[in-house]
């Protein structure tokens, strides 16, 4: 996202009118806000013009650099920052993650110091999702295995929760948190068939996010949730309207009405695939 796009986003926010009563600020949605080389900027501006609220952000710790670990914790950027890691190994962090655990071997310590040197408050929040959890969701939800599931051998592995806690478990300290959320299976939708879902049976999820939180993308566009990955249904664009027009909008009107109303099919995508909207419960 562009600096001047997320300035007008904070902009926005910070008018605090009766519509908008902005209490927290996720920086990143669908990836690693960290990707962006002006995140700092941008963090630094919310923190300047928005400042009685809280600011948060998701990182797989792959760009986060040293330099910004120490700007972020040294000059109190963020109030939470949350990763999730998904595997006790290389090979089970990897097959979840696409990405190599040593990322967070050598970038989780350097926070925690951080914390440390600086007396911050920064709240850490560690969720896993491990390969096991993910393969049992999928076979019990949706009969079969994981459509990105690349190595057919992995499907016997035990599973390593426990490892991954007792490795992270030490390093936390009160006020942090970490859990093992319900699997989502939003990226099951390319193989699910539409034509035989009964969407009375299903009510949208994320339906007290879209009804309280505003989803920018990086063009400005403001789309329903962050499920919807591909910002398909949007109600408007900050470049173009204020965030407080877009709220009282007839197009996120209708979209609210058509959630309530179930018509997930008539929405079309990403919600007539709202089966994969919903969190399965483990045995």
């Amino acid at each position: 996202m562009p600096v001047e796009t997320a300035k007008k986003a904070i902009d926005d926010a910070s008018a605090h009118t009766d519509v908008l009563r902005i209490q927290h600020v996720e920086i990143g949605e669908n990836g690693d806000a960290f990707i962006n080389r002006n995140a700092l900027d941008v963090l630094r501006y919310a923190k300047a013009h928005i400042p009685n609220v809280t600011i948060g952000c998701y990182t797989n710790l792959q760009n986060l650099s040293e330099d910004n670990i120490d700007a972020i914790v040294g000059e109190g950027l963020l109030d939470c920052l949350g990763l999730n890691i998904d595997g006790a190994s290389n090979l089970t962090f990897a097959a979840v993650k696409k990405i190599d655990l040593r990322h967070v071997n050598h970038k989780l310590p350097l926070l925690l110091i951080a914390r440390e040197k600086y007396a911050s408050k920064l709240k850490l929040i560690v969720n896993v999702l491990t390969l096991r959890d993910y393969i049992k969701a999928t076979t019990l939800a949706l009969g079969r295995l994981p459509l990105k599931l690349e190595n057919p051998s992995l499907i016997g592995l035990d599973d390593d929760f426990e490892q991954i806690r007792e490795g992270v478990q030490r390093f936390l300290r009160p006020g942090d948190a970490l859990g093992r959320p319900a699997p989502f299976l939003w990226a099951e939708r390319p193989g699910v068939d539409t034509s035989i879902l009964d969407y009375s049976k299903y009510s949208c999820s994320q339906l007290e996010r879209v009804l309280a939180e505003a989803f920018i993308a990086p063009d400005g566009s403001w789309y329903a949730c962050c499920y919807d990955s591909n910002n398909r249904l949007v109600v408007g664009n900050i470049l173009e309207q204020a965030l407080e027009e877009i709220a009282r909008g007839e197009r996120r009107r209708r979209l609210l009405e058509m959630l309530l109303q179930k018509k997930f099919g008539e929405i079309g995508a990403p919600c007539n695939t709202v089966n994969c909207c919903q969190g399965v419960d483990l045995p």
